[in-house]
């Protein structure tokens, strides 16, 4: 599938790079797409909604 930046209307490219932190604390890097202009990152819906939640969950329970 192909992402288009809305804001620079260029393609996003396909990176694993993303750099993740929850309340200070850094988190794996998440796979994603960026912009290769202005440099926004975008996380898959899937990601964010199984295993970040979960992680957020299992971070606010200790």
């Amino acid at each position: 599938m192909s992402w288009s930046c809305c804001k620079c209307k260029v393609a996003m490219e396909e990176v694993d790079d993303i750099l993740m932190t929850y309340n200070g604390m850094d988190l794996p890097d998440a796979d994603g797409w960026r912009c290769p202009e202005c440099k926004q990152e975008f996380l898959e819906e899937e990601l964010v909604t199984t295993e970040l939640n979960e992680a957020e969950q299992m971070l606010e329970t200790k």
